[in-house]
């Protein structure tokens, strides 16, 4: 059963015309990350840049497939695919791919992080504030639903950053908890490898 968050995000995929979409969120078993404690996590990492990814489909899919070879080219619509959303620079992930499968929201914003999240006012260190406060542009994963453990789900989201972040990406946000730390070529590099330096699923 599809529930109600997926629910909200899918319908307005539909209102988009992207039935098929839809149709193959409704034939997967999902089931929604939480914590402990039974309350929803919001399992995402954001990047801020002051570069503007302006791309469509075509781009993320072969990204997609450059982090899994094979898995989601030539372009499908079922198992491994993507469709474009209802707005510029959104896109919904479906993956089937074994240790990773799940529904993922893919944001590329030309805006600051700054207007869409409070987060900033809890740095306490005002230069680190301030650098933060100048970054123009964001860059986020979401998991939707998932199949499977909250840590695979990060290690999908943090080699699909490592992978599409803009050369001049300097932070990354755990929107969950609201904790900003910086993003460099290390950072990136581990990420790619699937460490999960940062995470804490």
């Amino acid at each position: 059963m599809i529930k109600p968050k997926v629910l909200s995000v899918l319908s307005l995929f539909a209102a988009a015309g992207l039935t098929a979409a839809l149709s193959a969120a409704a034939a997967q078993t999902v089931s929604p990350a939480s914590s402990p404690s039974g309350k929803h996590k919001m399992v995402s990492w954001v990047v801020l840049a002051n570069s503007y990814l302006d791309f469509g489909v075509d781009v993320v899919r072969q990204k997609l497939d450059e982090v899994y070879p094979g898995e989601f080219l030539p372009s499908r619509q079922k198992g491994n695919f993507v469709v474009a959303g209802p707005l510029p620079g959104q896109f919904m992930i479906f993956s089937s791919v074994p240790g990773a499968a799940g529904i993922f929201m893919l944001n590329s914003v030309p805006g600051p992080y700054t207007h869409f999240s409070k987060f900033a006012e809890a740095i306490a260190d005002p230069s680190l504030r301030a650098s933060v406060a100048k970054q123009c542009c964001w860059l986020s994963v979401d998991l939707i639903h998932s199949k499977t453990s909250d840590e695979e789900v990060y290690r999908f989201i943090e080699k699909v950053l490592a992978k599409i972040a803009p050369a001049d990406a300097a932070f990354l946000v755990d929107p969950d908890k609201g904790a900003v730390m910086r993003f460099d070529d290390s950072v990136r590099s581990r990420f790619a490898k699937g460490e999960q330096i940062l995470s804490s699923p």
